[in-house]
């Protein structure tokens, strides 16, 4: 049986981790997103894939930006950060 969706969940999602990891954190979510985009699109183009995002993605929010609109600048402050909008944009 082939799968007909994909919920993507994993990733290395621990902030201070990132800090300390950068490289790996990066490598790990980025990689490990495009190694199933193109599992995917080697097998079956129609299996639909749903990427978990993170608020963390956001990072600086003003106070008059509260709450957080999907339309709210993305101003990452960490490495897990930048790996979640470089996910987003694979997908």
């Amino acid at each position: 049986m082939r799968p007909q969706r994909i919920f993507h969940l994993a990733a290395q999602s621990f902030v201070q981790s990132s800090f300390h990891e950068p490289v790996m954190t990066l490598r790990n979510n980025i990689e490990g997103q495009l190694n199933l985009l193109e599992a995917i699109r080697r097998r079956d183009t129609s299996i639909r894939m749903h990427v978990a995002g993170s608020s963390e993605e956001y990072g600086l929010a003003h106070p008059d930006e509260i709450p957080i609109k999907e339309t709210n600048a993305l101003r990452p402050l960490s490495p897990y950060a930048v790996s979640t909008i470089a996910q987003e944009n694979l997908a």
